[in-house]
């Protein structure tokens, strides 16, 4: 028995030890990332802030792997989550974003998240404009086929305090 505990030992070693190493990022490769993150970023609250509901979802990886959460909820996939949002975004014409806090990690060479935090509103299709409400966002951007595109979404609205 030790015999073959030694050998599953040894076999670990062997495979962790011929993994590559993990590159580090550089002071100028992190602030290149995190320029395209927050040039992406514009793109991105521009496009929610038009209500363009195909431009905001282009932002998204097309994948099974997508994954949203927010208000209880957890939807898995990309056409699941498209399809699950856009009734909601027919009656909407315009969205006030304010972002008063956004922070950028670079995870890797490919990784990064995204955490902000502001406050929003919609507009309808007949002008209505509907309560301002704070809000926390996060994403997770992945560059894949040379593209970064957000893998994973949550969203949360901050309730107000209840009354004393």
């Amino acid at each position: 028995m030790r015999c073959l505990a030694f050998s599953v030992f040894a076999s670990a070693a062997v495979v962790i030890s011929c993994q590559p190493a993990p590159t580090q990022l550089t002071d100028a490769e992190r602030s290149s990332i995190t320029e395209r993150i927050g040039t992406l970023l514009e793109a991105f609250w521009t496009d929610w802030r038009n209500a363009d509901y195909d431009a905001g979802m282009s932002h998204y990886l097309d994948s099974p792997e997508t994954v949203f959460t927010g208000s209880g909820v957890l939807i898995h996939g990309y056409d699941t989550l498209h399809d699950a949002f856009r009734p909601a975004f027919a009656a909407v014409s315009s969205q006030q974003f304010d972002l008063e806090n956004t922070d950028i990690v670079v995870l890797a060479h490919d990784a990064v998240q995204v955490s902000q935090s502001g406050t929003y509103s919609q507009t309808d299709t007949a002008g209505v404009s509907g309560p301002t409400r704070p809000f926390s966002f996060s994403t997770t951007w992945v560059l894949r086929d040379g593209e970064w595109k957000i893998i994973a979404c949550h969203q949360s609205e901050r309730t107000p305090p209840p009354e004393q």
